[in-house]
């Protein structure tokens, strides 16, 4: 009995498994239709997407995917959150846009997508290696920035006074600016080579260094495209005088120009006398010679020549004459001029006054302290003027004055004690800053005198009409150790 119970228990377990395994079977069968359909299903799903972009909806998936990776918090920047995203991180910084605007373009060339996180990284990076660099480096980063935005040359230029005209520490470099485009503007009313050597000459120049100029000015005088009467106009009006002796080879250059021409109309004059009287004589001759005769006909062919001779040296004997300087002179700076009197002497003619001062000594070498000294105390004399203290040179001086010695003197003084240079002619610069500086001497919105204000301050005593000098020292002294910072009289007047 029991071996029977054992059989029939295996027989049942074998059923049992064989089921098992048939339904292990049906579900893997199941499992694999499941499959198949799935697949089945996705490759319609594909098969609709790809209908979809053929029939023209590509656009809008892609749009639906930038909205979608838009709408993570605005995580990846485009530029449409691009002015947002400048104006939030980077107060609106006009430099950083263009530049994160180069960099999204740069990597949308790779297909890359930017995140907010490393714009931001990335700008900052470049703003802290940006302050690293000298201004020397900045001035022509700018440049080659305006260039490839298309500026000209004279926009650049301008762009560039603008933008730095208030650094205090590179006042060469803005002259040598403001230099450049004055010779761009004379270029453009020259013929089209010259125009074209001297513009070259300019775009080419490096606008960072201290000597641009004067090396475009030598350029210019080596250049084969520009002729000798260009050059020499820009050498009278953009050549940097900066001694005596240089101020006094211009007024020479220029007297030897002008007596060129005076001995070129006087050539001009003796021929024209010679033809009138060749042309006169051959008018007699032809009323004596028979009519229609070739004698008659080959003298009227001469007079017919003669006159126009007569004409070309009538219309140059004009032109010269025309360019003729009536004077001898040239600008030496900005509001001065230099010139030669008709009795050798040298003048330095203050233009917004009317007035003038002779230098000491014309005797050759022209060169020497004191002549130096009287040069830059025109300027000294027209910054005191504007402000009206004239009166602290002593005795007054008149134009056409030759200052003497304590003339001279004060005036080095002033200008030692203000940091200026007194052995090489102030530069326009200086002289606009001379003119600032001493201007602090005089109370504002005020109807005292310049010679009152000189008084409250402690530097004139008005009884004597004497200078205290080492009052008038400590002032300069402070006005130069406080330039730029808005000081004026009332704090010049505490310090007593």
């Amino acid at each position: 009995m029991p071996e029977k119970f054992e059989t029939t228990e295996l027989m049942l377990q074998s059923v049992d498994s064989n089921e098992s395994i048939d339904s292990t079977r049906q579900d893997r069968a199941q499992v694999d239709l499941e499959h198949l359909d799935f697949k089945a299903k996705q490759r319609e799903k594909q098969r609709k997407i790809h209908k979809k972009l053929e029939n023209g909806d590509r656009l809008k998936a892609e749009s639906d995917l930038e909205n979608s990776l838009n709408s993570l918090g605005n995580e990846i920047i485009t530029e449409d959150n691009l002015v947002h995203f400048v104006e939030e991180n980077f107060s609106g910084n006009r430099e950083i846009y263009e530049a994160a605007k180069n960099y999204l373009d740069k990597q949308a060339l790779f297909g890359r997508k930017v995140k907010d996180e490393e714009l931001k990284t990335k700008l900052t990076s470049m703003e802290i290696e940006k302050s690293t660099l000298s201004i020397e480096d900045k001035i022509i980063g700018y440049k080659e920035q305006l260039a490839t935005e298309g500026k000209s040359q004279s926009e650049i230029l301008r762009i560039l006074i603008t933008k730095y005209e208030g650094n205090d520490s590179i006042p060469v470099l803005i002259e040598a600016w403001q230099n450049m485009l004055a010779l761009h503007k004379y270029s453009e009313n020259k013929p089209p080579q010259e125009r074209k050597a001297i513009q070259s000459i300019i775009a080419n120049a490096d606008l960072s260094s201290e000597n641009s100029f004067d090396l475009a000015l030598t350029e210019i005088e080596n250049s084969s495209e520009i002729s000798e009467t260009i050059k020499e106009e820009i050498v009278l009006k953009f050549g940097k005088i900066s001694s005596v002796g240089e101020m006094d080879s211009t007024l020479n250059q220029l007297k030897d120009h002008k007596e060129g021409i005076e001995k070129a109309i006087s050539g001009k004059e003796e021929v024209r006398n010679t033809l009138e009287g060749e042309i006169s004589d051959l008018k007699k001759e032809i009323e004596n010679t028979e009519p229609f005769s070739k004698e008659r006909e080959k003298l009227e062919k001469k007079l017919e020549a003669k006159v126009g001779s007569l004409k070309t040296a009538e219309s140059e004997i004009r032109e010269l004459k025309d360019n003729a300087p009536e004077d001898i002179l040239f600008p030496l700076r900005e509001g001065f001029t230099a010139k030669l009197d008709s009795d050798g002497s040298r003048i330095i003619s203050i233009d917004g006054l009317n007035f003038d001062l002779k230098i000491p000594d014309n005797k050759m070498p022209f060169q020497g302290r004191k002549n130096m000294l009287t040069v830059n105390l025109a300027f000294n004399y027209n910054a005191l003027h504007k402000s009206g203290m004239e009166g602290l040179f002593n005795p007054p001086l008149g134009s056409g004055d030759v200052p003497d010695k304590n003339h001279r003197i004060l005036s080095s003084k002033i200008l030692s004690k203000l940091g200026y240079p007194t052995d090489t002619i102030l530069s326009n610069d200086h002289i606009k800053q001379l003119k600032d500086d001493l201007s602090m001497l005089k109370q504002k919105d005020s109807n005292s005198t310049g010679m009152e204000d000189a008084t409250a301050l402690g530097i004139y005593d008005i009884s004597t009409q004497e200078i205290k000098m080492n009052r008038l020292t400590e002032c300069l002294s402070f006005i130069k150790q406080n330039r730029g910072k808005g000081i004026g009289f009332e704090e010049l007047k505490s310090k007593q």
